[in-house]
């Protein structure tokens, strides 16, 4: 007979790394489940966060010490179930905040969504952007999702699915990027 024992509730240490100890909670509870976590490319020690599903549309930011500085309002947008966020150079080589409604736990959303905005050049309380958008498909059907990835230096984005047998690695194509549609390339 076996048990299973996840790593929190094991007495025994069998890795190199300790056990993860609380810096501090957050006290916004908007912020209860964060769901996306990227640093900035041009302000120093600066968090961009968002919510998983069902949360506001919207980007919080955050220092180094998890201290709200502010939350950037995306327009029009609904999120559906956002599971990630990255920061890279975008289509304009600019460093950009990239945010991915990529979850279907039930693989029943034929579409899945990249919204994208400048990272903005000032730090403020309240932003609003009106984000572009690149709606894209699985090659195969429907997926789930929860990495999104950009390349630091060619600005690719990537995918990595997950529930499938062996987890899939898709790239964005750039044609997708520039039409704002596309289907994604399987990769491995």
């Amino acid at each position: 007979i076996s048990s299973v024992s996840f790593g929190q509730n094991q007495s025994k240490i069998d890795s190199l790394f300790l056990p993860g100890k609380a810096q501090k909670q957050i006290p916004n509870p908007e912020l209860e489940e964060i769901s996306g976590l990227a640093f900035s490319r041009i302000h120093p020690n600066l968090i961009y966060v968002h919510v998983d599903s069902g949360g506001e549309a919207a980007v919080y930011m955050l220092d180094s010490l998890g201290n709200e500085l502010g939350k950037i309002n995306l327009e029009d947008t609904k999120n559906r179930d956002w599971e990630d966020i990255a920061v890279g150079p975008g289509p304009n080589g600019k460093s950009t905040v990239f945010v991915a409604e990529i979850g279907d736990n039930l693989a029943v959303h034929k579409k899945i969504r990249i919204f994208y905005f400048p990272e903005p050049n000032q730090i403020e309380k309240k932003i609003s952007v009106k984000p572009k958008e690149i709606e894209l498909t699985y090659p195969e059907g429907a997926r789930d999702a929860e990495t999104l990835m950009v390349d630091p230096i060619s600005g690719d984005l990537f995918i990595v699915s997950k529930r499938d047998e062996k987890n899939t690695l898709y790239c964005v194509p750039k044609e997708a990027v520039k039409t704002g549609q596309g289907v994604l390339k399987q990769l491995h």
